[in-house]
């Protein structure tokens, strides 16, 4: 995955890269970006949006769409703070310490 889940483009026809985020709830206070998503929306600025569909399992599903995620974080829109860490195993290991739990 490049950090966004659909590459699309503009009236202009510039390109713009969209993350889409889902939930069935109406509602939403925050959510989970990974690493390669919050340095596309760095990297992309004002050319990537996220696009937050709530009440997915309704008629009607509601669309948010934030444009330049990382500005809107600069100016203080936003917050943003570290909230996971992906860990790699080898597999090996995996099996190893599966072996003594």
């Amino acid at each position: 995955m490049p950090g966004w889940d659909i590459t699309s483009s503009d009236e202009t026809g510039a390109p713009i890269y969209i993350e889409v985020k889902l939930t069935v709830a109406s509602a939403v206070q925050s959510l989970l970006v990974t690493s390669r998503e919050w340095i596309a929306a760095g990297k992309y600025g004002a050319s990537y949006y996220i696009y937050l569909v709530t009440d997915v399992m309704k008629a009607a599903p509601k669309i948010e769409i934030i444009g330049n995620p990382a500005h809107l974080v600069e100016l203080a829109v936003l917050q943003a703070e570290t909230a996971s860490w992906w860990l790699g195993l080898t597999s090996a290991r995996v099996a190893r310490v599966a072996a003594r739990a």
